[in-house]
């Protein structure tokens, strides 16, 4: 399906169509959440791209990245309906992006997981794939679907966005073709920073926790840090991983547990 011309070239992220037209962005406003970054464009709202399809594909998309990938949520239609239960704190550059790019209408995550299976197939896949705590799904509020929701709160996936498994596993949930290198320092010394460097962008997430399982073990028990940079798109943050779920995230610990089963 052809989509009109790109904002950015398949070759910077591995993929193409609206699916990716944020992410660039998105990754600039997880390093400066204060900067004049504008959030996708809502596609209730006038203006924007002619194609209503695809300025929703666009607008949600982005989401699904930050709560599979940067939070390392689980059950991110948990997540974003705890998140607005504690009073959608912002605290972190990852709940900043949050609630200026999508706020309350994140909820749209937990309205569509309530209709459709899709959700919960995308993180088997991804706990299957990278491992992690096994946890029964919880429970959610039941939410009432918006009429600003469209295309994304249905019961089925008809934006397609199963490309998320693509970005954060590798095309054919294969990351075997993503290189990179990862340097640490000393597991002895008093920080325990480590810098991982990938040559491309689909398939980061799946690297980053295979190469963390290869870090040394340090005898003061301190958690690495990683940093994450993707040479064609920039630095996506800093990561651990949770002793609790098994999961790599970013930002504060307790953010990363409001999208993990109790």
């Amino acid at each position: 399906m052809s989509w009109g011309p790109d904002p950015i070239s398949a070759e910077l992220i591995g993929d193409s169509g609206p699916w990716i037209w944020e992410l660039p962005t998105l990754v600039r406003a997880l390093n400066d959440p204060r900067g004049p970054w504008s959030p996708p464009h809502a596609p209730w709202l006038p203006g924007g791209r002619s194609d209503e399809f695809a300025k929703a594909i666009a607008y949600w998309a982005p989401l699904t990245t930050l709560a599979y990938g940067v939070l390392g949520w689980a059950q991110p239609d948990l997540g974003v309906q705890r998140w607005l239960a504690v009073g959608r704190p912002t605290d972190t550059a990852e709940l900043m992006v949050l609630d200026h790019w999508w706020g309350e209408h994140a909820l749209a995550l937990t309205a569509w997981a309530q209709r459709s299976e899709a959700p919960a197939v995308y993180a088997r896949t991804i706990n299957e794939r990278l491992g992690g705590a096994k946890a029964t799904p919880e429970p959610t509020q039941t939410v009432r679907v918006q009429p600003e929701w469209d295309h994304m709160a249905n019961i089925s996936d008809g934006m397609h966005l199963g490309h998320i498994l693509d970005h954060l596993l590798g095309p054919g949930l294969d990351d075997s073709g993503v290189t990179g290198s990862l340097l640490h320092a000393s597991p002895t010394g008093a920080h325990p920073e480590a810098s991982l460097v990938l040559d491309t962008y689909c398939g980061w997430y799946a690297k980053l926790a295979g190469r963390g399982k290869g870090l040394p073990h340090r005898p003061d028990g301190r958690s690495w840090r990683v940093h994450v940079t993707i040479k064609p798109v920039g630095y996506l943050g800093m990561f651990r991983r949770s002793r609790e779920t098994g999961r790599w995230f970013a930002g504060r610990h307790a953010h990363h547990l409001l999208g993990w089963p109790r």
